[in-house]
């Protein structure tokens, strides 16, 4: 036999429910329940049914009752007259508050003990009885009115204990949906809002877990006037330093540590690793080598190296010949330094006759035609070949005379 107070009044037997009676007779039942094998006496039966305005044959209406319950089918109680009152007589396992009570107290003693895979087991269990507001059909009597208020104020320390065990387990992410749920239940109870406020921090969401304080901090000044606990500002000031006691006793992979979260995100990206570079690119570089343009502006080396002009004879014999013309005598180009940026310019031939520039057919040395930019061909004909061209002529056609 099972007898369940935690919602609605039921007792089954081997699963099947046994009907009670009427809402008086249940009430009877109900109040020798609360005394469950301890003796209540009769003017406080009379007193508690009927709220202290009972009616004249209220003696022989309650004999009835129970004389009643007495010969219900299948009820595996006793309930028995006793100096001047009853006593209802059956296995305390059989009453789910008790049982509920007895597993509350064990999973309370395993959380302070920090067992808290056993806490949680035992609270879980515990709240499996729960099925819903006690007795919420005979909440008109004011004994059972304070009965279930009791029970209601234990089956939240079973809520918050199970909870609790649970973020010390390192499951904080999996509770703050339900502690949002009673934060928005029970806004009062501060003990829901500190765990909601440590479950989000251990998820890395620190801002909601000071904007939940400050949430609640805001309607308690506006409303009451009075300021949150000594607990809950306490809990504030440890978020806001990060203190290393706010995290689980045995973390797991659900946890993230807020710490480390916030100094990686603090953490700048090492500058990128210049690559290497090899002597036929240093011209190509962006960046500026003084030191080098300082001394090729002293030594005003040529950008084609001939040893009749710089008098490096060694350096030239070491050099790979170039299948480029070298230029006639006695032109000097401009010097070139290693820090400036060089494109080669592209190969007029190459280019479209809508968008090649000005072009000249000039006859040069050894008779060879070839044709060439304006600018190029003057810069590379020699001085007594060069000829003067005019701005405003698009060709020109020279033939030196020869001795």
């Amino acid at each position: 036999m099972q007898v369940r107070l935690l919602g609605s009044m039921e007792v089954t037997i081997q699963g099947r429910p046994v009907r009670l009676g009427g809402r008086r007779q249940r009430a009877v039942l109900a109040l020798l329940l609360l005394h469950a094998n301890r003796r209540i006496s009769r003017d406080r039966l009379i007193e508690d049914l009927w709220d202290g305005r009972p009616p004249p044959e209220a003696i022989q209406t309650l004999q009835s009752y129970v004389s009643r319950l007495r010969r219900l089918p299948g009820l595996e109680v006793q309930i028995s007259a006793r100096q001047g009152g009853y006593v209802i007589t059956m296995p305390t396992a059989a009453l789910d508050v008790e049982r509920f009570r007895d597993l509350t107290e064990r999973g309370h003693r395993a959380l302070r003990s920090a067992q808290y895979d056993e806490a949680s087991r035992v609270l879980r269990e515990a709240l499996c009885l729960w099925r819903g507001e006690p007795l919420v059909d005979l909440d008109d009597i004011a004994v059972i009115r304070d009965a279930t208020r009791r029970w209601n104020e234990l089956h939240l320390t079973a809520l918050s204990d199970r909870i609790e065990a649970d973020i010390e387990r390192g499951s904080a992410k999996t509770v703050i949906g339900e502690l949002e749920a009673l934060v928005g239940h029970h806004p009062y109870q501060e003990q829901f809002l500190a765990l909601h406020m440590r479950a989000l921090y251990l998820a890395g969401r620190q801002i909601e877990a000071l904007a939940a304080y400050r949430h609640a901090r805001e309607t308690l000044v506006g409303r009451y006037g009075i300021e949150p606990s000594e607990q809950l500002r306490t809990l504030e000031r440890a978020i806001l330093a990060q203190d290393p006691a706010l995290l689980p006793a045995a973390p797991n992979a659900d946890h993230e540590d807020p710490g480390a979260l916030v100094e990686v995100s603090d953490r700048t990206p090492p500058p990128p690793r210049r690559p290497t570079q090899s002597l036929g690119s240093v011209r190509h570089t962006t960046r500026h080598n003084h030191s080098a343009c300082r001394d090729h502006a002293r030594r005003g080396r040529s950008r084609f190296p001939h040893p009749d002009h710089t008098g490096e004879r060694q350096l030239a014999d070491h050099r790979p010949r170039s299948s480029r013309r070298r230029p006639p005598l006695g032109h000097r180009p401009r010097p070139t330094s290693p820090c400036v940026v060089r494109t080669p310019a592209p190969d007029p031939g190459a280019l479209p006759l809508a968008t090649a520039p000005i072009r000249s057919v000039m006859r040069l040395e050894k008779g060879c035609t070839r044709l060439l930019d304006t600018r190029t061909a003057y810069l590379r004909a020699g001085p007594e070949n060069q000829l003067p061209l005019l701005a405003n002529a698009p060709t020109a056609a020279y033939r030196p005379e020869w001795s």
